[in-house]
């Protein structure tokens, strides 16, 4: 488990970084790839968590991350069906890179905070 969660740390924040920079090189459609990448890369993290329960209990940051995220892109697919709901494809444009930073801070949290000692946290 530790190894797989500091791969995938390390990937998001390369993933995250490199696409930062080519976005800014080449604004053309490189957003929107990132977008896509980015996502998917954490949303198969979030379904490796939730299939082996790491750090899935109830009451943590991923719990409610995993039903955000989950609200969001159901919300996202009935946009199909109710076109009102297209508002959140809009919306989505400004708030995934915000979710994408914080999901990286949870990962982030779970893989280098509970390394440190009881008097490292001094």
């Amino acid at each position: 488990m530790k190894n797989f969660k500091i791969i995938d740390f390390i990937i998001q924040i390369f993933l995250i970084v490199s696409l930062l920079v080519k976005s800014l090189i080449d604004s053309d459609k490189t957003f929107l790839y990132a977008y896509c990448i980015i996502g998917g890369w954490q949303v198969l993290s979030m379904m490796v968590h939730q299939y082996n329960r790491w750090y899935t209990n109830n009451l943590s940051r991923r719990y409610y991350y995993h039903r955000i995220t989950m609200g969001v892109i159901l919300t996202m697919a009935f946009a199909y069906l109710i076109p009102i709901f297209f508002i959140f494809w809009y919306l989505m444009l400004f708030a995934a890179p915000i979710m994408a930073i914080y999901y990286t801070a949870i990962c982030y949290r779970e893989v280098f905070y509970p390394v440190k000692r009881p008097l490292d946290l001094i």
